[in-house]
């Protein structure tokens, strides 16, 4: 059976979204779905060109607030921005939740860009396969 994960950041618009790539293409049976408290309305353009270079890009992602996915039942939820806290989630107790910030990156270069991919990459891929087993 397949986890899902909700990956929150402030405005889904980059580090929540490369977050959400990475999970799907590198970790086999987990669905993550990010979504932003004030949703800028459009991926930043740097982030889908790096994620179409790292073959991580699927048409599916899109910039989206959190009442678009609350519905859904998540196993563990992973705040990526540090204007994301406990008190703006409708979520019930029983749902982990993980505080992994990282520097907004929304108007960096790409170079910026590519440094924060391979951050994620090192960090979330290791820390999500050992909450995930765990849950």
């Amino acid at each position: 059976m397949s986890k899902k994960v909700l990956i929150l950041s402030s405005g889904n618009s980059c580090r929540s979204i490369l977050v959400e790539a990475i999970v799907n293409k590198y970790i086999p049976n987990v669905h993550a779905l990010s979504a932003g408290i004030k949703a800028n309305g459009k991926i930043n353009p740097n982030v889908k060109t790096l994620l179409i270079e790292d073959d991580s890009w699927s048409d599916e992602y899109h910039c989206k607030t959190l009442d678009k996915v609350i519905d859904n039942s998540f196993d563990l939820v992973i705040r990526v921005c540090d204007k994301v806290n406990d008190k703006m989630l409708p979520l019930t107790d029983e749902i982990k939740t993980l505080h992994i910030s990282y520097e907004n990156h929304d108007k960096k270069n790409s170079s910026a860009l590519k440094k924060l991919l391979k951050q994620i990459k090192m960090e979330i891929i290791p820390i999500l396969r050992i909450e995930l087993a765990q849950s």
